[in-house]
């Protein structure tokens, strides 16, 4: 006949497992909740993260919407493979390096093909492509042999207190397409009513993303119905967007934040499961 002490060995260590059952159990649904988290949140972030591809050329654009202007900010990202023809044809000295006055001058001849396929809609009439201005980012190579490259474009038109309805559209042609995305930045003094793709309103979009080059039949024209105030102006907008090397540090923060959580719970897990053994 086993004794009362074996008994008693066998509840306590039956509590500790149930104990440690409990603590997994506890672990597991923190891990998936900031999985959840995670999945959730991280592609928000990183989708507009503005990123340069080996072959391909991306196309991100902002429209800042403020107290008493509307301000577009516009950018093509060129790989590196299709960047190289464009520095070739932009040294037009063929000295081997581009020239601030080379790249001006590439910048708006690029801005004159590109212009004609921007539009913008304010409450029924188009906005003046004429108030567009470019310019050429190397990022530090002036040389002709290799290296991606941006072509920047900004836009800025004044408006009136009151409700405005602004629709954009960009059919303009980009050989070896990549990505689009377009991002809806208001300021303090402005209020979205309604933004949407196409003609269906699904409620207020801010980020759009769209993969390769537009179709003949594809809607890919944004309305914005918004209201201004006056005297609130923005204070956290920025002159040009993100670079590839800011645009996703909340991403970056937001995983770092995610790894540390995990490593803590781990520790935490580590150390109640030594008591309990002990």
């Amino acid at each position: 006949m086993k004794s009362e002490r074996h008994w008693a060995e066998k509840n306590r260590t039956s509590g500790n497992k149930r104990g440690w059952m409990t603590s997994s159990q506890n672990h597991l649904i923190l891990v998936l909740g900031l999985a959840a988290v995670a999945f959730t949140v991280l592609p928000t972030k990183l989708a507009g993260h503005r990123a340069f591809s080996l072959r391909r050329n991306n196309r991100y654009a902002i429209l800042v919407l403020e107290d008493t202007k509307i301000r577009l900010l516009y950018s093509v990202l060129y790989g590196r493979v299709p960047a190289a023809q464009i520095r070739r044809d932009l040294d037009q000295s063929t000295d081997g390096l581009i020239s601030p006055e080379e790249a001006t001058a590439g910048a708006n001849r690029m801005l004159a093909a590109l212009e004609s396929g921007i539009h913008l809609n304010l409450n029924g009439a188009p906005l003046p492509p004429t108030k567009l201005t470019a310019s050429i980012l190397l990022g530090g190579n002036r040389g002709v042999s290799t290296g991606a490259l941006e072509l920047s474009i900004e836009g800025r038109w004044s408006i009136c207190p009151g409700r405005h309805t602004l629709r954009y559209e960009d059919d303009t042609y980009l050989a070896a397409q990549g990505e689009t995305h377009v991002q809806l930045r208001p300021g303090p003094a402005i209020r979205i009513l309604e933004s949407h793709a196409g003609n269906w309103s699904s409620g207020i979009e801010t980020l759009y993303t769209f993969k390769g080059p537009k179709s003949k039949v594809e809607d890919r024209s944004i309305t914005v119905v918004f209201s201004a105030k006056r005297g609130m102006h923005s204070r956290n907008t920025k002159d040009r967007p993100d670079g590839p090397s800011r645009g996703g540090s909340h991403a970056w923060w937001l995983i770092l934040l995610l790894g540390a959580i995990g490593a803590i719970g781990s520790v935490g897990l580590a150390v109640a499961r030594c008591r309990q053994i002990g």
